[in-house]
Order: structure tokens, then C-alpha cells, then sequence
């Protein structure tokens, strides 16, 4: 359904490109604050750490370098500089289990494609990526980069697109000319960054997504640093790609990065009901589309701009079996210069600075994790900010100014859905009786297919002709726990039967059964849920609703 309802979302103006270019900038605005880039890019100049080369080359210099991204967080990787006049420049993004000298140096020279690119007259930055190594702590270095900057409001994709965008800034300034062409290029998770980068920034010319494009509505089912809050209810990747017009965008369909953390050995992601797995992280799996799948997510992006005058922008497939091919980079070379003719791959000697690639990516994951730690210690101030408009000199004041919070926390947090309540239709039997007690299952509707279920207790001496009324409590289950945990003998160690021995004093009690229980499959609900701008408690919430509704009665 969220796929159905985008185009009510978007209004595009194709009269123009500078018509259109204003009606997607909101779009872009909405983008950029769901990948968490929130934060601005800082000036700076680029820092050259040495030579990376291991003999001097006639064609081009290579240099290691970092450049200034946020406040206290920079890039690192290689620039290659051509000898000679310079076509243009390019950002060229390796795939994330790639590093930097894998894009320079390969034993099949043809992978080798930022050689040729420098070869072929062009400057190219290649950033360091986070990789999905498995570490210590039993999960992907990625998604333990992810975790705390998506409970931020941060993710892992943002801070490495604004190291993209960072990098055509230092490209930019650099350039002594400020008509000179910029491309960025990248293949898989590369390909990804290289999507959003080019969506996000104007100054970018063209960009070629290599084994990165597919409709995405099987998001929950990627590694856990792909999850974007709310991405699907807005943005596929056909969306994505329109905001790229009326620019130079290139698919590359036909060869996918490979990678499956907790799948069996078919393939399919790990289901985990009771127990928990020698592995800790999300289960999760790089989806490699079909053919027909590519197409039609390209023929939506073409749909979305077909009309946009003076011309269509150029949105061009190439069908490959290599990642990051020949066609595919021609075509990029002479979309940034026509003239331009790309050069053969050849082999080369390797790098020294290859030596260093695994230190500089620790260092890299490092610096994520400290800004990410100074963000949680500065959290209290941007908290305090946000609510300086909350009321409290008296309570009629206090529930005026609270609501628009509310609904930020209901929407923008949590999530909703825009669904009515049914009919409770509650229905019981009876679960058990104690010497003083008496305890109801009892479920009642909520939305369609989605039911509320727990445990009414209620004291005997209590009169049951609705004559009588006193106050409830509604006593809730801990993680994997159930409303019987509450109740009974079952769970005792950690639950002591409270709500048996509230209601032996006197009390109402209700113990509802809460979403986060059966592992695994409950984490597969909060990452659908996710992708939708949703979460399990948007389902929560309504349950304890229709239940609060009904005990009132």
C-alpha cells in the first residue's frame, strides 16, 4: 500500500528544469533527513598522508588522503591525479567489503576501474567504507556503526554520503575551474551512496549505480545498516533516481555483491523462535533483483520525468555480467566529456598503501563511534531545545502545549496508522481461579486481522452487576515474557505473580499480550514496520487504546 499511495506525495513541475528542480527540493530536504544528515559539512582543506604507489607512475600521481566531513568526523581513502589537462573529476565508491586499493589495483585488471579513469583524463577520490566483517561483538562492523547512529537519528549511509558530498566539495574547490564536470560512480553499497549523493547534490553531473537498483519494497529483508526510517513511504528507488533529473543517471543491472549474515544454507534468513543464535546481529541478505524487477524500476524513474522539457533527462540501463564494465564506464566517461575515450585496462604493480587499508578503516569505524558517543552526551541539550515550548506554569497550559508533541512523537517517532478502532467485540473464557482471585483471557478487535488479547483479573469480593467500580491496573510483560508471566507460577522468578496480588488487594488487573515476544520474528515486524515509518508499537499503541476503552467500561 505505500508503494500505491507515494504518487499522492509528490508533485513535480516539468515545465522546467529550473521549475522542476524547485518542486523536488522539498523531497530532497525529506531524503537527506531520513539518512540522519542533519548535521552541516565543515570547510577545510584536503590532507595528502603520503604516496600510496610502489613506483612513480607516467601517467598519474596516487596519494592517500583524508578530508574535513563534520565537526570530528573526515574521510579517508585514495586520490588519483592524471598527468596532464583534466577532463573532469569523480567519486569513485567501492563496494563496502571493498577497499579503496581494490578499485586501483586487481588481479583482474578490468576491476582495476579507477585506473582507467585516471588514465582517461579524469581526478578521482575513492572514500574508505565501513565494512561487513564480522567483529567481536558477533555482529557486522556495519550494522554496529548503524545501531547508535539510528537511535540518533543518524545512519550509517548518511555519515558515508556526506563523506561523498564532502569529497565533491574538496573536488570543487580544488578544481581552479569551476565548469569542470563531476561524476560519482559505485558499485553495489557504493552504488547505493552514488544514488543518494547524486540525488541530494546539483553540482553533480552524472553518476553510474552499478548492482545497486531494484523496487527496495523488500527492505526489511536487507542487512540492518540499509534500514531507513520511513524510506518506503516516500521513496523507492525510482523516486530516488527522479530527483537526479534533469542530470546524467546511469543503471548498471546483471552482477550483485553477494553477501548473507544468519541465513541458513539456502539462503533464507535465519527464523529464531526460543533461544538465541551464536550471532547477534539483524538476520539479513543483499537482494540481487531480476532482470524484469531492474526494468521496471527504471521504466517508473523514466515515467516520473518523461515529460520534462526542453528534453527527457538521460536515464540509461546497461546489462552487464561484470560488475562495473566496460559499457558502463564508457558511457559515464562521455557523459561528463564527450570527447573523452576511455582507456584499456592493463596490469599494474600493487599498492603500498594497501599495507594500511585495514588501519585506516579501523580508524574510520573508531571516529563513527566516538561522534556517535558525543551526539548521545549533547542529546540533553538538543532535548531541552526542542521542548522549550512546553508550558508548565498550570495544567490548562501544560495541555495546550503538549498536544503538537504528541503528535511528533505519535507520527514522526513512533508512527501511526490512519486506521478508526472497531468495535471491541470483546469475548472471555475463563483462565483460572485462585483463593481470592478470579482470571478472564480475554481478545478483542482492533483493526481488521489485527486482534488485542491478556488476562483480566478481577477480586472476587467485587460485584459484577456494574455497581461497583475500582481502579485497574494494567500490569505489562517484559521482553519474550506473556501476560501468564504475570498471573501464575509460570515466570515467577522475574514476575512474582504481581498482577494476581494487586488484584488480591483489591485491584483490577489487566495484563495484555505486547508485540515483543518470538525473537527473530518480532525484529523481522519492527523492520517492516520501519521501512513504512512505523514501528511495533504502532500497533501497540491502538491495542492498549481499544483495551483502556473497553476497562473504562
Amino acid at each position: 500500500l505505500a508503494a500505491k499511495e507515494r504518487p499522492k506525495l509528490w508533485n513535480r513541475d516539468l515545465s522546467s528544469p529550473g521549475a522542476y528542480a524547485k518542486s523536488i527540493a522539498g523531497k530532497q530536504t525529506e531524503l537527506s533527513n531520513m539518512l540522519g544528515m542533519t548535521d552541516p559539512l565543515v570547510a577545510g582543506r584536503i590532507s595528502y598522508i603520503g604516496d600510496a604507489a610502489s613506483q612513480p607512475s607516467s601517467e598519474f600521481t596516487l596519494y592517500e588522503v583524508s578530508w574535513p566531513t563534520l565537526d570530528d568526523m573526515q574521510g579517508t581513502g585514495l586520490l588519483l591525479i592524471p598527468e596532464g589537462a583534466i577532463r573532469g573529476d569523480i567519486v569513485a565508491i567501492p563496494e563496502a567489503d571493498q577497499i579503496p586499493e581494490d578499485l586501483v589495483y586487481a588481479k583482474n585488471p578490468a576491476d582495476a576501474y579507477a585506473r582507467q579513469l585516471v588514465r582517461s583524463g579524469f581526478r578521482v577520490l575513492i572514500p574508505t567504507l565501513i565494512n561487513r566483517e564480522t567483529n567481536q561483538w558477533k555482529m557486522s562492523n556495519r550494522e554496529w556503526a548503524h545501531r547508535p547512529s539510528f537511535e540518533l537519528g543518524r545512519t550509517l549511509a548518511g555519515y558515508e554520503t556526506q563523506k561523498v558530498l564532502a569529497g565533491v566539495s574538496i573536488l570543487k574547490q580544488t578544481s581552479q575551474d569551476e565548469k569542470r564536470p563531476l561524476g560519482v560512480i559505485g558499485w553495489g553499497e557504493g552504488g547505493r551512496l552514488a544514488l543518494y549523493a547524486a540525488a541530494l547534490d546539483p553540482r553533480i553531473d552524472a553518476a553510474a549505480v552499478c548492482g545497486y537498483f531494484s523496487s527496495r519494497q523488500f527492505l526489511w529483508e536487507e542487512p540492518a545498516d540499509r534500514n531507513v526510517f520511513g524510506l518506503l513511504k516516500v521513496f523507492g528507488d525510482a523516486e530516488i533516481a527522479s530527483l537526479v533529473a534533469p542530470r546524467t543517471l546511469i543503471i548498471e543491472s546483471g552482477k550483485y555483491p553477494e553477501f548473507g549474515f544468519r541465513t541458513t544454507a539456502w539462503g533464507e534468513l535465519e527464523v529464531k523462535q526460543d533461544g538465541y543464535a551464536p550471532l547477534k546481529g539483524k538476520p539479513g541478505r543483499l537482494l540481487v533483483p531480476d532482470k524484469d524487477e531492474v526494468k521496471t524500476e527504471v521504466a517508473r524513474a523514466r515515467e516520473f520525468t518523461a515529460a520534462l522539457k526542453p528534453q527527457a533527462p538521460t536515464l540509461t540501463l546497461v546489462d552487464s555480467q561484470v560488475p562495473v564494465s566496460q559499457e558502463t564506464l564508457t558511457a559515464f566517461v562521455k557523459s561528463l566529456a564527450p570527447d573523452a575515450k576511455l582507456a584499456e585496462p592493463y596490469q599494474t604493480p600493487e599498492l603500498k598503501s594497501r599495507e594500511q587499508a585495514n588501519k585506516r578503516h579501523d580508524e574510520q569505524l573508531a571516529e563513527i563511534l566516538r561522534h556517535n558517543q558525543r551526539l548521545l552526551q549533547l542529546a540533553y541539550e538538543t532535548r531541552i531545545e526542542f521542548m522549550k515550548d512546553l508550558k508548565t506554569d498550570s495544567l490548562e497550559n501544560f495541555e495546550k502545549s503538549v498536544e503538537p508533541y504528541r503528535k511528533i512523537f505519535r507520527d514522526e517517532v513512533i508512527g501511526s496508522f490512519d486506521l478508526a478502532l472497531l468495535p471491541d467485540n470483546a469475548r472471555s473464557r475463563k483462565y483460572q481461579v485462585g483463593p481470592k482471585t478470579i482470571s478472564y483471557e480475554v481478545e478483542m478487535d482492533v483493526f481488521p486481522e489485527v486482534t488485542a488479547y491478556g488476562i483480566l483479573t478481577l477480586p472476587k469480593d467485587m460485584k459484577l452487576d456494574g455497581s461497583e467500580q475500582r481502579p485497574v491496573v494494567v500490569c505489562q510483560h517484559g521482553l519474550e515474557g506473556r501476560p501468564q508471566h504475570t498471573v501464575g507460577e509460570e515466570g515467577y522468578r522475574a514476575y512474582k505473580s504481581f498482577a494476581t496480588h494487586l488484584a488480591e488487594r483489591g485491584f483490577i488487573t489487566f495484563a495484555p499480550q505486547n508485540a515483543y515476544v518470538l525473537l527473530d520474528r518480532f525484529r523481522t515486524l519492527q523492520f517492516k514496520s520501519q521501512s513504512i515509518g512505523r514501528s511495533v508499537f504502532s500497533i501497540a499503541v491502538p491495542k492498549h487504546q481499544q483495551i483502556t476503552n473497553w476497562l473504562s467500561t
